[in-house]
């Protein structure tokens, strides 16, 4: 159908069962699409000089009047002859309008991928979701340094200390360094942003030796309170008739407690990749302990040796539970990984009268005896699993008679 393209036009024009255009008269390529609905929109139908043919959506009625998307059909067709395709600014829109949200991002590209290659993916992503709620609704490619500069700001003005807020910065970091990656965005948008400045004088709490003596005494009574406490118990039941309960027997662990404690304190494993520990980890004919990289905080694998003692508590344990290669060391429940020991690791602290003493220092004593026992830093920084050896060295104050040998070797000989 032809006609001129009116505002009189329009009010005539009837809905068909099918779908039908009006190509105006004045103006070619300039065109009114009736659907069966009522619903009338302008388009431009053209040609490119390489011989494509397109169409471009003006718009609909009633927003636009036929004189109104005349003007713009002018407009559209004069691109068309300086060799413009109108229809690419669309796309490129769309194209933009497709780009995730930093939440959609996170929740839905990032996640997976984090969940199959790193061991702290959950608490990883939970630390991004707290930290950067308020960016979660900006789109992946319109964050910027300058953004992330003021967060950084924020953060340390309401208290937070400067490690804190450098371990939030490098997890969305590492995040957004896979959306670079991936081609979601061009560049990264914290490489300007600097880490805050944190005070070189590392916290390094290892126990001394009366302190260690006193954690093992504590660990004996512990298991001698509970033997003791069971044969009251039995007595308890044997007096109401009940059948009394297996005594603890000398020399059987109580609970994973003790073993795990000892076994943490002559490897140096992190809380996480002890729950993680699975039996299959173990050879006990080379006493060697392998940290699987799904289970290590730095997403690779590594190899620990048994010393006597880590090796005795790990026979000893799994001989007095015995499952099946793949099952976990010390199972939660249900043969779940343990999640914590809270409860217990506080109680012990207390009877022991540590101050200042956390599960993840036990770490710290392995690390800090095996500088003090000369051993050098970088084998230290491979048992324990560091990246480099920056993290290493808040434990080379330790081994003053390194430093005086070296300082010695400047003296020469008369």
């Amino acid at each position: 159908m032809k006609a001129k393209i009116t505002t009189q036009l329009l009010a005539a024009l009837s809905p068909s069962t099918t779908t039908y255009e009006v190509n105006d008269t004045e103006l070619r390529g300039f065109q009114l699409r009736v659907q069966p609905t009522g619903t009338k929109t302008f388009l431009v139908a053209y040609r490119l000089r390489d011989g494509r043919k397109n169409r471009y959506v003006i718009g609909r009625t009633p927003q636009l009047t036929p004189a109104q998307a005349r003007d713009e059909a002018k407009k559209v067709l004069g691109d068309v002859a300086r060799g413009i395709d109108p229809n690419d600014d669309k796309r490129q829109q769309r194209r933009e309008e497709r780009k995730p949200t930093l939440e959609v991002f996170i929740d839905e590209h990032y996640a997976p991928w984090a969940r199959a290659h790193l061991g702290t993916a959950d608490k990883t992503l939970a630390r991004m979701r707290v930290a950067f709620k308020e960016h979660f609704d900006k789109r992946l490619d319109s964050l910027t340094a300058w953004q992330f500069d003021k967060w950084k700001s924020e953060r340390l003005k309401s208290g937070l200390k400067p490690t804190s807020v450098n371990r939030e910065l490098a997890s969305l970091r590492s995040a957004l360094t896979k959306a670079v990656e991936w081609e979601l965005i061009p560049e990264h948008p914290l490489r300007k942003v600097k880490q805050a400045k944190v005070d070189e004088d590392h916290r390094v709490r290892f126990l001394s030796d009366a302190e260690e003596t006193r954690l093992r005494e504590v660990l004996d009574e512990r298991d001698g309170n509970a033997r003791a406490a069971r044969v009251r118990h039995n007595e308890w039941r044997r007096q109401r008739g009940h059948e009394a309960l297996p005594l603890i027997a000398e020399g059987t662990f109580i609970d994973h407690i003790r073993p795990m404690i000892l076994v943490t304190i002559n490897t140096g494993l992190r809380r996480g990749e002890l729950f993680k520990l699975k039996r299959s980890d173990i050879d006990m004919e080379k006493r060697m302990l392998k940290v699987r990289a799904a289970a290590a905080k730095s997403g690779k694998s590594r190899f620990i040796p048994l010393n006597d003692e880590a090796a005795t508590m790990l026979t000893r344990w799994m001989d007095q539970h015995p499952a099946e290669d793949e099952e976990l060391v010390f199972p939660g429940k249900d043969g779940a990984p343990l999640t914590n020991v809270d409860s217990a690791w506080g109680s012990i602290v207390r009877a022991v009268k540590l101050k200042d003493f956390h599960w993840h220092d036990m770490r710290h004593h392995f690390a800090s005896r095996l500088v003090m026992a000369g051993v050098d830093l970088n084998t230290v920084r491979e048992l324990l699993g560091h990246a480099d050896l920056k993290m290493t060295l808040r434990y080379a104050h330790l081994a003053p008679e390194h430093k005086a040998m070296a300082v010695a070797k400047l003296i020469r000989s008369v």
